[in-house]
């Protein structure tokens, strides 16, 4: 039984090891193999096996996998309200369940459904709203429920505000963990603004998009900390960013905005009522913003989750008409690519 269990515990040990190096892939076979190990059920307490589970699902959200995520995390807690799962699974399950199924079309419905469970339960509605009030804002988006979505990113704002106050000049790590919803927070009021301006005698469609224009051209020198933010923080902007930038093709159809958004090509050029210029550079910004989180993720040595952000930039670039062949595409493609193989050689051990 002693040699069972320190097996269990080198395994975890091994795994932990792999992630530190950034193999995470490897890191989540190892994890799956310490779970499926029956001397794990026998010999372990439950809080372990389930921080164990959450520790695999963590490594899957890393890959990119939220259609796994969402359909494992549905089977197991379909119908339970949500204080339920939290106090079953943990509250990091929670936050996986939900972001996970945001963060595909296929789950929307579902999402949709749970909330309105959780909704007509006192104690899930509070910590729903309390703890999830910027998810909320996102549900809401993908139904165009703009007004929705306002009242709940105003919410996560005040909440953020209320936090704030009752931090201690000392208290530096928790000051960094609500900076980081900052941005999140900034860009969809921002986005929620445009979105919702008509043309009128005050603000030409032309204006408009020029104005969108020049947000979207911020997210290329807006970006967050590698040092200290986590992968997590970077995929949440990242896949809103993605969101808005749909939302504003299908808004503005049949025009620059739009074909640039598509990734077709627009004229350069033009004045104030043409913006031909800020839309030209648009034409990239979804291969950019792929390539712009490979980067973040590859200096925290997430170098699985790097290579998976980078497969996403260079399956856009294809489909792009106008960035194919673009070497501000591809250079960066190349470094990185470059970057990950002496990464690649440096964890390579010879027996």
């Amino acid at each position: 039984m002693q040699q069972d269990q320190e097996r269990v515990v080198n395994l975890i040990k091994d795994s932990q090891d792999l992630r530190n190096k950034g193999r995470i892939e490897e890191a989540l076979r190892e994890m799956e193999s310490t779970l499926q190990s029956p001397h794990l059920c026998a010999d372990f307490e439950e809080a372990v096996q389930r921080e164990l589970g959450n520790k695999k699902l963590e490594y899957k959200a890393e890959l990119l996998k939220w259609d796994q995520i969402a359909s494992e995390l549905l089977a197991r807690n379909q119908g339970r309200q949500l204080y339920e799962i939290a106090g079953a699974s943990g509250f990091k399950q929670v936050d996986l369940m939900i972001r996970s199924q945001i963060r595909s079309e296929q789950h929307w419905e579902s999402l949709t459904a749970q909330i309105n469970l959780w909704m007509k339960d006192d104690y899930s509605k509070a910590m729903l709203e309390k703890s999830f009030s910027y998810e909320l804002a996102m549900l809401f988006l993908t139904q165009l429920d703009y007004d929705r979505a306002r009242i709940y990113i105003e919410r996560e704002a005040a909440e953020l505000l209320g936090q704030w106050k009752n931090l201690t000049k000392l208290s530096q790590v928790a000051q960094h963990f609500l900076v980081q919803r900052i941005q999140k927070i900034y860009e969809m009021k921002e986005f929620l603004k445009l979105v919702q301006t008509d043309s009128d005698k005050r603000t030409s469609k032309d204006e408009l998009m020029a104005q969108i224009a020049q947000s979207m051209a911020n997210w290329k020198q807006r970006s967050p900390s590698e040092s200290f933010d986590p992968l997590s923080v970077w995929d949440d902007i990242s896949q809103a960013r993605q969101f808005f930038i749909d939302q504003y093709a299908m808004k503005f159809q049949d025009t620059p905005l739009q074909r640039a958004l598509l990734g077709h090509p627009v004229p350069a050029g033009g004045s104030q009522s043409q913006p031909g210029s800020d839309l030209a550079a648009l034409s990239d910004i979804q291969v950019m913003l792929h390539i712009q989180t490979a980067k973040g993720a590859f200096k925290m040595g997430a170098y699985d989750s790097s290579d998976r952000y980078l497969k996403m930039a260079q399956n856009k670039r294809k489909s792009n008409p106008s960035s194919s062949n673009d070497m501000r595409i591809i250079v960066p493609i190349i470094k990185l690519k470059a970057e990950q193989s002496k990464s690649d050689l440096r964890n390579m051990t010879f027996d």
